[in-house]
């Protein structure tokens, strides 16, 4: 038997810690859902701009404000925003049962296992209705950004489309004066003008990126070249 001994040896080799990085994700997408004129049913199509959503989805419904809300989207500088279409069950519980019309289902108050009868008669909302669309026509000639906007939505929509799209702003505008106590101070139509400009200018580029093109600004005119 040998006399020389075995053991087994350990090794400590230091060295500099690593910090394996984490890949940033973008946050400036949105998601929307709603019904809309055409379009596939319960899928997310991505839309970068509100010409590409009218492309895919159609125009302004009477029976939803997912129009709207798409166009406030991109005209606020939104860049990228999930489009999901959505039905009506005419049975929930039978998902062959889906359709696009509007539905007729209402949600009623129950006390007592019986239902409550309605105390208004409704007259409020359409006053206040009107009273906002009235004023919203007032405004298409003023030189302020509010006026400024409606009269780009009518040229491009119709004047239908421009006021209610702008009695919707009113309204909104006056929700958040007395809910949050904002002030609201116009920009005037010349700045309006420009950063509805810079925004357009901004999904055009976004646009361009997804394609794998950069936008290149010139004198006259803007070309497209490969990134």
């Amino acid at each position: 038997m040998s006399g020389q001994l075995l053991s087994s040896k350990v090794v400590i080799v230091e060295e500099e810690p690593t910090v394996r990085g984490i890949p940033s994700i973008p946050t400036s997408g949105a998601g929307a859902v709603g019904i809309t004129e055409r379009g596939p049913i319960g899928e997310a199509v991505l839309c970068s701009s509100f010409d590409e959503y009218e492309a895919k989805f159609g125009g302004f419904t009477p029976d939803s404000d997912l129009a709207l809300a798409v166009m406030g989207f991109f005209e606020n500088g939104g860049s990228q925003l999930w489009v999901v279409r959505t039905a009506h069950y005419t049975n929930i519980a039978d998902p062959s049962t889906i359709t696009a019309v509007r539905a007729a289902g209402f949600l009623v108050p129950v006390s007592g296992g019986k239902p409550l009868k309605k105390r208004r008669n409704g007259l409020g909302s359409n006053r206040i209705s009107a009273a906002l669309r009235m004023a919203a026509t007032t405004i298409q000639r003023s030189k302020s950004a509010l006026g400024a906007s409606y009269r780009r939505i009518a040229r491009n929509k119709g004047a239908a489309v421009a006021v209610f799209a702008t009695a919707r702003k009113l309204a909104t505008l006056i929700y958040r004066m007395l809910r949050y106590g904002q002030d609201y101070v116009d920009l005037g139509e010349a700045a309006y003008e420009s950063q509805f400009a810079a925004r357009r200018l901004a999904s055009l580029k976004e646009a361009a990126r997804s394609l794998g093109y950069a936008l290149l600004e010139t004198h006259t005119h803007s070309v497209l070249a490969p990134s």
